[in-house]
């Protein structure tokens, strides 16, 4: 390896080790606001009446939180109880 070689690749491996160190608050602030915002979710009801084939949280028609179909089933296989905040 040249010097100019040795050079760059040092300076490559600090630029690397400073985006990683400096990127990961960045990254935990996002998911820490994300849990937050989530926070007060509860599902409301059974079932909103989408007539969409693929429910989700973002086509449930739920006044407020969401209807358990759209949430969908929970690890074990049912679907979450109303008044429930799922994990």
């Amino acid at each position: 390896m040249s010097p100019d070689e040795a050079f760059w690749a040092a300076m490559n491996a600090r630029s690397s080790m400073c985006d990683k160190k400096l990127g990961t608050g960045h990254a935990g602030d996002l998911t820490r606001h994300l849990v937050f915002a989530l926070w007060p979710f509860t599902v409301t009801c059974k079932t909103c009446g989408s007539r969409v084939k693929k429910r989700s949280l973002l086509t449930c028609k739920a006044k407020s939180g969401c209807c358990s179909t759209c949430y969908g089933r929970l690890p074990n296989g049912t679907l979450p109880l109303v008044g429930s905040q799922p994990d």
